[in-house]
């Protein structure tokens, strides 16, 4: 899997809630809050799989972008933050 797979999913799913906001209602507009909430949701379950955390470190764009535990720690500490914050 990709070593940048949590943030594409993250840009991803925040892109997309910013279209559905434009065609919800306003009186819908919480039910986008709890799904923007799932998605960080799901982002931190998924960074505890095998696919994200393999246990190797893995570098990109000749390391400048390094995945290792740190990174992972601190990747799931700011999910976590942001899914209380939501």
């Amino acid at each position: 899997m990709n070593a940048l797979s949590l943030e594409i999913a993250i840009v991803l799913a925040g892109l997309g809630l910013l279209l559905l906001d434009l065609w919800t209602p306003v009186e819908r507009k919480r039910q986008l809050g709890y799904a923007a909430a799932a998605a960080v949701g799901i982002a931190l379950v998924f960074s505890f799989t095998g696919l994200v955390d393999s246990g190797e470190t893995r570098t990109l764009f000749g390391g400048m972008y390094v995945l290792d535990d740190l990174a992972l720690f601190f990747k799931r500490f700011f999910l976590f933050a942001a899914l209380i914050v939501l």
